[in-house]
């Protein structure tokens, strides 16, 4: 019975959606909202293309989804759906710039919007999106920029932001917006600091907020390597993964200067290369994939001081890959956090598992993993939201 009533639901919100024209209401891919996951998809950085599957609600299994891999994005790295789950945007590491996709609500196939793909930085790698809907930023860590565009609602094709790009530190990977829309930050890879911007609501433009960058850890010639960001669904914290020391760092963020202080708790230990983290969308826990170890380490979030203290039964592997180094980059949970998916860069495969609430623990799918295209990178979900 709870099967069919949100099959039914889903089924009518693909109806009224589909109706109404194309608007892009996202977040970024650190941080999730309650709505039914519909559809998962998958930059293949080897092959070019995205790999797009259909989620079965209740099992979290991954379905093949008619004409998959789709063509038109080059060397993707990160992609990012919208929350009204029509469309979704890839940052082209090969080729620079931007390729866009409308997603059909009721296959999950992907079309290319018209102008795609779309002029911009060199070498991109992170991609997001503010709450609203209106802008898409892409940290472009060739040329140390951060690439900012309009999002025309009507068919998700994107204009460039007067300004753009916006000065960054040396190397950009992740990027994020904040929950309430008002702030941008930047992992500077290379640079070891993390770049804070304000936007300018009317425009989309960049200021870069007092005190940025702001450093990655207290010895100012620490190389850290801060590969991705990640913030509360409250906005209190943020929390970057630390390539070269194997940790995570943690801030907690001013909502009226955006300015990052980091805890006095941290930094937190990881996996070897830890990469891609997600915060849960109770904001009770924090999970983040070890490149190097090809596993996931789950974190328990204290709600008053930001601090994480890693789950005793961490951290959980990937299951059987076959003969193959995993070297995954980026993982997602789904948008009620019930599932979790993690793509393995070097074995073309998705490991999925199911997320206890209680404890944050994770369980394999006994049918994981499910095929991918070639060197999976980056992971978005296109979600219904229930409201």
């Amino acid at each position: 019975m709870k099967k069919n009533r949100l099959v039914g639901i889903a089924a009518a919100l693909v109806l009224s959606l589909a109706a109404a024209a194309t608007s892009c209401v996202t977040n970024s891919p650190a941080i999730v909202s309650s709505a039914i996951a519909r559809f998962v998809y998958v930059g293949n950085q080897n092959d070019g293309t995205i790999s797009a599957y259909s989620i079965d609600n209740t099992s979290g299994n991954l379905g093949s989804i008619s004409g998959s891999p789709f063509s038109g994005t080059t060397g993707p790295r990160n992609v990012v759906t919208c929350r009204s789950g029509q469309l979704l945007y890839a940052a082209n590491g090969d080729t620079n710039g931007v390729s866009g996709y409308k997603i059909n609500l009721a296959t999950g196939a992907l079309t290319p919007v018209p102008g795609s793909p779309f002029a911009g930085g060199n070498a991109p790698r992170g991609i997001a999106v503010d709450p609203a809907g209106t802008y898409l930023y892409v940290a472009n860590s060739g040329d140390n920029t951060v690439s900012a565009y309009r999002i025309t609602g009507s068919n998700g094709t994107l204009t460039p932001v007067t300004g753009s790009p916006f000065a960054a530190g040396t190397g950009p990977f992740g990027i994020t917006v904040d929950p309430t829309g008002r702030f941008v930050y930047v992992a500077n890879h290379k640079s070891s600091d993390i770049s804070g911007y304000g936007i300018n609501p009317s425009t989309g433009a960049l200021t870069e907020i007092e005190g940025s960058p702001f450093p990655d850890a207290e010895d100012d010639e620490e190389s850290t390597g801060p590969f991705e960001i990640a913030i509360t669904p409250s906005g209190t914290f943020a929390y970057v993964t630390n390539h070269f020391t194997g940790d995570i760092s943690g801030f907690s963020l001013d909502p009226t200067s955006g300015a990052l202080s980091p805890l006095d708790s941290g930094p937190y230990e990881a996996g070897n290369e830890p990469f891609g983290i997600e915060v849960a969308p109770s904001g009770a826990f924090v999970y983040v994939v070890n490149r190097e170890d090809g596993d996931v380490n789950v974190y328990s979030l204290d709600p008053s001081s930001g601090a994480l203290s890693l789950t005793q039964n961490s951290p959980f592997n990937l299951g059987d890959l076959g003969d193959c180094f995993a070297s995954p980059y980026e993982l997602a949970l789904d948008g009620t956090g019930r599932f979790l998916y993690v793509p393995s860069n070097g074995c073309g495969a998705i490991s999925a598992f199911t997320v206890d609430a209680t404890t944050g623990d994770l369980t394999l799918l006994d049918s994981s993993p499910f095929p991918a295209g070639n060197g999976p990178y980056g992971i978005a979900i296109a979600r219904l939201r229930l409201q």
